[in-house]
């Protein structure tokens, strides 16, 4: 739908990335089991899309200042815990399942990129951070989780209620908000006695305090002087590599994407809830810059593991695939996920099998 409405715009120039909200409307027909596509939605979706590219090309541009900011935040934990038993209607022995695990990676890395006006005025911003947008407190709503509550807070800011403010969710496969490990409700509590560690969705007061204190961070690194970035040169590429190099049963296949701002800034996506263990990859290979991973780019297809984490198991090992209609996870999904990401960074030669496109 977005590449239909800015046809004049080459595909590599489109950059597509959900904010990945577990309380937003079902929008993938290839997962029915996740839950239904309303048709009347998706054409409301299309709608959207045509008429904002027609508003963009009537505007006058305006020449702004870009700037960007890097800080740390604290609000994720990791999600991945092994408990020596799981009482369940199949218990296990030593299985990693879906709990707080303090000691398990994250990334708090908070990442801000945002144009003023010769005035001083905020025009736009952008934020990056890696965390599942999960937990909310009222399970049957229609929400856009924190990335709203922190849109909010910066319209508020800076008295702007129409503020363009743009999340890019971070490489957040196996952590989610630190908020959500307070347990609510005394069903959950007596459970926790008898199973261990557990998650809850959030009380609203725990998750105003949690969403507001990550809305202030951001605002902090907006509100500094932040970076110069001298976009002399914006290059952008887009990688495509064979859905069954990661797993079974994708439709499509599985998207690298990068854009390259001047000597400053790099944005490199990933169609796939992309574990936070491989964000120094892309570090890495970009020294010196300010890197935002983002994931749930073009059409995930699920999630992308470690090897390691395919030796141990759990949700993200492959327990996802039936839920999310595929089949097996590829052994080597690990070495499929590097070579994307060194191709899509400029590190290594683009392979006769898996062709790119760099405008």
């Amino acid at each position: 739908m977005v590449e239909s409405a800015f046809s004049h715009l080459e595909s590599a120039s489109i950059f597509v990335s959900a904010s990945h909200t577990h309380r937003g409307p079902m929008t993938d027909d290839t997962k029915p089991l996740l839950g239904s596509c309303e048709a009347a939605y998706l054409e409301d979706l299309e709608g959207i899309f045509t008429r904002a590219a027609s508003d963009i090309d009537r505007q006058a541009p305006i020449g702004v200042e870009l700037r960007c900011a890097s800080g740390w935040a604290n609000h994720s934990i990791n999600r991945r815990l092994r408990k020596r038993l799981v009482i369940a209607r199949r218990p296990q022995i030593n299985a990693f399942v879906n709990g707080p695990n303090d000691a398990g990676p994250t990334d708090e890395r908070v990442h801000a990129l945002y144009g003023v006006s010769g005035d001083g005025d905020l025009i736009f911003a952008l934020w990056n951070y890696a965390c599942h947008p999960v937990g909310h407190p009222v399970r049957d709503a229609f929400s856009a989780h924190f990335p709203h509550v922190v849109r909010e807070h910066l319209r508020t800011l800076w008295s702007e209620p129409r503020l363009p403010v743009l999340f890019f969710q971070g490489f957040s496969g196996d952590v989610r908000p630190s908020g959500s490990v307070e347990l609510v409700s005394l069903r959950r509590r007596l459970r926790r006695i008898i199973v261990g560690p557990i998650f809850d969705d959030m009380s609203i007061p725990s998750y105003m305090n949690w969403a507001g204190s990550l809305a202030a961070r951001v605002a902090d690194l907006i509100g500094s002087d932040g970076r110069a970035v001298a976009p002399a040169r914006i290059s952008v590429k887009r990688v495509t590599l064979p859905s069954e190099r990661f797993v079974d049963g994708a439709l499509e296949p599985v998207s690298f994407h990068s854009i390259h701002i001047g000597d400053t800034f790099s944005i490199v996506g990933v169609s796939a809830e992309v574990v936070c263990e491989y964000g120094e990859i892309t570090r890495k290979h970009l020294p010196g810059r300010i890197v935002a991973n983002v994931g749930c780019i073009d059409h995930p297809f699920g999630y992308a593991p470690t090897a390691k984490m395919l030796e141990e198991g759990g949700y993200e090992a492959g327990g996802y695939c039936r839920t999310f209609s595929l089949g097996n996870l590829n052994a080597d999904v690990e070495n499929s996920m590097i070579d994307g990401l060194a191709q899509v960074t400029g590190l290594s030669p683009v392979s006769a099998s898996a062709p790119g496109r760099d405008e």
